[in-house]
Formats: structure tokens, sequence, C-alpha cells
């Protein structure tokens, strides 16, 4: 049976995938630096003016303006230019691996103060938890384990007919561990070198989710290096974070001005970020950053585990070697 065009009126009949649902907007990109940020080939597409199309259309954050006439914001039209102005102007330096990828003159927070998950009423990141359990559906995962799981409420909400595993250390895991007794919960610093505390017989029947996690560290080095070892047992992962340009415009600087956060990226050092310490996008996109405004100012990247190949070694060693040189300056 001769294989269908991605444009034709019966495909355009098939459910979305998975990642599209619950506001999650596909943003496919390479990670490779030869290339850029360019569309990823993918099943049914035909041909790459159309892929890029596509994705380019599919990333819009949008408005409805007056008499129903869709609107882009500015500000994504800014950080569309400045990632452009950056592709072509500059080109990555030996040392971006040193200070997270961020762009040059970046500052950092030196002393966030510790996040203390308040339930104010608003939900933020609405999306991710839902994605988690169709994902942990697809792969036929019994378990949800949340990274920096905070107060837990989006994980225990969505997450009925699964196992959960909170991550989390001082008073967040304190409240889970009181107000949910038959849940469980284990403790760890994870701006500190440490392996994730769950077993790998566990990890291999999980999905592992880290939301908006990444910017409270002063050494993101020591989760990314304990999510890689997780992922040689677990199928998959997901991980959000603010994306920089949208959420504080092109010219930002830092330090962020949420006191909790040490630094924020944008997409394409985020993309690099994960690339350098051994996780592979499967899929790197924008969702809603919170149930109020619904402005899609997060990024949301997935990740699965894949079979140890020689790239992935070097990835590692390469990742150790950078780690190393960053805390011999210290």
């Amino acid at each position: 049976m001769p294989r269908e065009r991605a444009d034709s009126p019966s495909s355009s009949r098939r459910p979305p995938a998975p990642w599209v649902a619950g506001g999650v907007v596909p943003l496919k990109v390479s990670v490779d630096p030869r290339l850029g940020e360019q569309p990823l080939p993918r099943r049914g597409t035909v041909g790459p003016v159309y892929t890029r199309l596509q994705a380019r259309l599919a990333s819009i954050p949008v408005r409805e303006g007056r008499r129903g006439v869709v609107m882009i914001e500015p500000r994504t039209i800014e950080t569309w230019y400045a990632g452009f102005v950056r592709r072509v102007g500059e080109s990555a330096s030996p040392g971006d691996a040193e200070v997270y990828f961020l762009k040059p003159g970046y500052q950092s927070r030196e002393r966030p103060d510790y996040f203390l998950d308040d339930l104010d009423g608003v939900v933020y990141q609405p999306d991710v938890y839902p994605l988690a359990m169709q994902l942990a559906r697809a792969v036929g995962a019994q378990t949800l384990i949340d990274i920096g799981c905070g107060r837990a409420q989006k994980l225990l909400e969505h997450a009925s007919p699964f196992e959960t595993i909170g991550i989390d250390f001082g008073e967040n895991l304190a409240w889970c561990r009181q107000r949910y007794p038959t849940r469980r919960w284990l403790e760890s610093d994870l701006d500190r070198p440490h392996k994730l505390p769950v077993p790998a017989r566990d990890l291999q029947q999980s999905v592992l989710i880290c939301s908006d996690v990444l910017e409270h560290l002063v050494h993101p080095e020591y989760l990314l290096s304990s999510l890689r070892a997780a992922l040689e047992h677990a199928p998959a992962l997901l991980l959000s974070t603010p994306e920089r340009d949208l959420t504080r415009g092109v010219t930002d600087t830092g330090p962020p001005s949420n006191t909790c956060h040490v630094r924020e990226w944008n997409l394409s050092e985020f993309a690099r970020l994960l690339d350098h310490y051994g996780l592979p996008l499967r899929r790197i996109g924008l969702t809603r950053s919170d149930d109020q405004s619904n402005l899609m100012h997060t990024m949301l990247a997935i990740v699965v585990r894949r079979r140890a190949s020689r790239s992935d070694a070097r990835s590692n060693r390469r990742a150790r070697h950078v780690d190393r040189r960053r805390h011999a300056g210290r």
C-alpha cells in the first residue's frame, strides 16, 4: 500500500501525536552545532521545506486579536531574530560548556533562596504531568518519579493509576511526608554530587519528571549527570525550564528576577546543554507556564532511553572533563 502524503486529506484526520496534546507545541531542532537549529526530518513529511514550515507554524505562541485575527506575540518575534543573529554572527566557543552554554555576559546568581512550594492557587507547568501520564501509558510504565517534586500537588493529582516517587529535601519533602504518609518520598539534595536514590528495578518501570528544577541549582551538572545515569534504566524523561528570551526578553543578562532561580536558558542554549551531558533530545518545544496567563514561555524536552554507543561514551567523558575543570577553578 502506498504511503500517504503528510498533507493529504486522510492524514489530517489522524489523532495528534501525544506530545501535541495539552498545550505542548513541538519545535523540532537539531543539536548538531554544525547545523544550528534545523527541523528534524519526520516520517510522512513531503520534504524539508514543508517540514521547516510545519515546525515553524506549530511553534508560534499566538493570541486572538480583534475580529478573531490571530496575532503573534512581539516577544516571540524578537526571540526568533536574536536567535538568528547569534547563529549567523557567532560560533560556539570551547568554553561554552563551562558556563552552561549561556550567552556571553550572562550573570548567574551565586546563592539562590530555597524554593518553598506554596499553594497559591496558580498551577505552574499545568500540561507537563498530564503529558507524563500519556508517555507512561505509551511505554508501559508503572511509576512516575518526580525529581524536585516540591509539594507534589500536580504529581498526585494526575498520577492516580500509577505508583509515585517524590524526590526532594527540606521543608517541601517534610510537608509531603506529613500530608501523604502512604506515598513514597525520598530525600536528595540535587545541588550536590548524587545518584538518584531509586533502585534500577524501579527505574526500569518508571517515567522521570524534572519540572522546573534545573534553574534552581547552582551546580546543574550534578543533576544532569544523575539523570543520564538513570536513563540507562528508565525509558523516558520529561524536563521543563523557563525559556529566558520569552520570559525575560532577549536583552536579559541575569540574574533572574526570581530570587530562587540561579540562571535561565533560551531554547538553543538548553538544547546544547542537554546534548553535552548525554541527554539526546527526542522532542523539544514550548508548553504553558501557568494556567492563568496561558503564555507558552516554558521549554519542555523529552529524552528517551537508547542503547549506549561510542558517541555516548565520548559525550560522557567530555562532560566529566568539563566538570573537573570547572570545579578545579573554584
